[in-house]
């Protein structure tokens, strides 16, 4: 199976996928049920599986496709043993699959890239809206589980992609954290435990296009964050349209290198009755960073402090993914912004915006600016020799 990079001459031969789900639609409980949601969860597992019959899948379970919508429990259901008959294949490891009947998590190494392990989260356990686990300190043992394969990772020198559908921090420009504040603050602290370890992490939930960075306590960046846009145009206030990327990485060190990010006009789609998906914008050309480290995006977040700057514009137009929108970023919406990108908590991001100078740019004093549903991966030819040297081998995730 191959990808059509629409306005090119090449195809790109995919080598495996991720999936940051919602798969089931955002409907009311009323109109669905356990079989509906498996039915939709089966039927798009089979077409995947139509389309790529030899491509490892690695997914997570979106919040809507649990039924009631939301409602995670901690313990094995009815809805991870059907999945399972239809993911095990994906899967592809018996150990793993004790932990996905548990709690709907697991890890495996990918196969193009055997020292890249991609460690697939139940982050539905930690939703404001899911009131099975509120009470709970760590639903399903994610958090033990998770400690254990990042040590492991570490001592067998792995790298590891996180993926998983709500993401940690702080979504912006209307502040709000997905998670109990327990459960996003126990997250973060993991992830910056391990960040030697962690190379990236993909989200989705937001249904918007954008991105954050982890910094240490040193102050240094140390892990990207992506949030992909989505496939279905809804979403929390502003309309978009849909959207896949595919996302270039080194299959030796995990290290991002680049994004380009697919769009399919919606409102020109129904006009002409064809869907034609179109490149909105490569990371590196249009954001003029060197790869997608969280070096260069703390850079990247340096020139988007300046809410005049291209960068920034260009960020805030694409996080609708091109949409025509009335949707205008005024002096708070762009301190909400930037204060998102670096800010995991509610505390830190409120104090972040506190210390704005009252034109709209951040003071330098007082804290550090930093800066991702579904992907895939192939080995991609060298352009130029210096790109040889650089980098062996290079793959490729479409989300």
């Amino acid at each position: 199976m191959q990808f059509h990079a629409v306005g090119r001459s090449k195809k790109v031969q995919v080598c495996q996928m991720l999936l940051c789900r919602d798969t089931v639609l955002h409907g009311k409980d009323q109109d669905l049920s356990l079989d509906i949601n498996s039915d939709i969860l089966k039927n798009i597992t089979f077409l995947l599986k139509r389309a790529f019959p030899l491509k490892p899948v690695f997914a997570a379970y979106g919040n809507h496709d649990y039924w009631p919508t939301d409602q995670f429990p901690a313990e094995n259901n009815e809805l991870y043993n059907r999945t399972l008959i239809w993911w095990r294949s994906w899967i592809n490891d018996a150990k793993e699959e004790i932990n996905f009947l548990k709690g709907g998590y697991y890890s495996r190494l990918i196969q193009a890239a055997p020292k890249i392990r991609i460690l697939s989260l139940n982050t539905n356990l930690y939703y404001t809206s899911n009131k099975q686990t509120d009470s709970q300190m760590d639903p399903a043992d994610q958090f033990q589980w998770m400690e254990s394969v990042l040590n492991s990772s570490r001592v067998l020198q792995e790298k590891v992609i996180v993926i998983a559908h709500i993401p940690p921090g702080v979504h912006t420009p209307d502040p709000v954290v997905w998670m109990y504040e327990k459960f996003n603050n126990r997250l973060n602290d993991i992830f910056l435990k391990y960040s030697d370890v962690i190379v990236a992490m993909h989200f989705g939930h937001d249904h918007a296009d954008g991105f954050k960075v982890y910094m240490d306590k040193a102050g240094e960046p140390v892990i990207p964050v992506f949030i992909a846009p989505s496939v279905t145009p809804w979403r929390y206030k502003p309309e978009h349209n849909p959207a896949i990327r595919l996302v270039n990485y080194d299959r030796q060190t995990g290290i991002h290198q680049d994004i380009n990010q697919y769009y399919l006009n919606l409102p020109e789609a129904n006009a002409q009755k064809i869907a034609t998906w179109k490149l909105e914008y490569t990371a590196k050309q249009h954001y003029g960073v060197m790869d997608l480290t969280p070096s260069s995006l703390l850079t990247l977040m340096n020139k988007m402090k300046d809410y005049t700057s291209d960068e920034f514009q260009n960020y805030f137009r694409w996080t609708t993914v091109n949409a025509s929108s009335t949707e205008t970023c005024n002096t708070d919406c762009h301190v909400s912004i930037i204060c998102g990108f670096s800010n995991f908590d509610i505390t830190s991001y409120n104090n972040c915006k506190s210390k704005t100078n009252g034109s709209g740019s951040i003071s330098r004093k007082g804290y550090l600016l930093i800066p991702i549903q579904v992907s895939f991966g192939s080995t991609i030819g060298r352009s130029d020799n210096q790109r040889e040297i650089h980098h062996s081998s290079v793959g490729k995730m479409l989300l």
